[in-house]
């Protein structure tokens, strides 16, 4: 079993590395910063700073959860099974019981969580897809269909700020 896990986890990683050097691919990373992110301005130029501050809170809350995860996963987990020592049936029926649960609300958030997040775009494609409703036309869209109906609240407030700024910066007055 050992080897079987160490195989499925080592194997892919092994052969990648080893067609790498083998037929080596001549990639100009320089390339991705060339890209245009919106409306033909970078990255640092999108964000402003309470979207910089929303994504430090983000990032500090992933770093804390990852690192209070993997203490309870590799110290404190551990720790907790060393008082028992030999295992009785009443202690490993716990054991399993407590690791059936973790692993049933793990799967459930990783399974409903996304869907929960992307119900708007869900909700669209239905509507649109299987019951063949037309979207609402909008005035600032040519093909009729409303860009706007599939996308969350927060990608929509900052649209709205790159619009007004694109207007501020060209003389038109920015929307209201």
């Amino acid at each position: 079993m050992l080897a079987g896990n160490l195989v499925a986890l080592f194997f892919s990683a092994i052969v990648c590395i080893t067609l790498s050097f083998i037929f080596p691919q001549d990639f100009d990373w320089n390339e991705l910063q060339k890209i245009p992110v919106a409306h033909g301005k970078t990255e640092h130029e999108v964000l402003d700073h309470d979207t910089r501050m929303e994504l430090n809170k983000i990032y500090s809350i992933c770093i804390k959860t990852g690192a209070g995860l993997t203490f309870v996963l590799l110290v404190a987990w551990p720790c907790l099974a060393l008082p028992a020592r030999v295992f009785g049936l009443g202690y490993f029926t716990f054991w399993v019981i407590l690791s059936m649960i973790w692993g049933l609300i793990a799967a459930i958030l990783c399974i409903f969580w996304p869907l929960y997040d992307a119900r708007d775009t869900i909700k669209c494609i239905i509507k649109q897809g299987i019951l063949r409703q037309k979207p609402p036309s909008s005035p600032s869209s040519e093909s009729g269909i409303d860009p706007d109906t599939s996308l969350s609240p927060a990608i929509k407030a900052e649209l709205k700020k790159v619009e007004m700024l694109e207007g501020s910066n060209s003389g038109i007055p920015a929307p209201q």
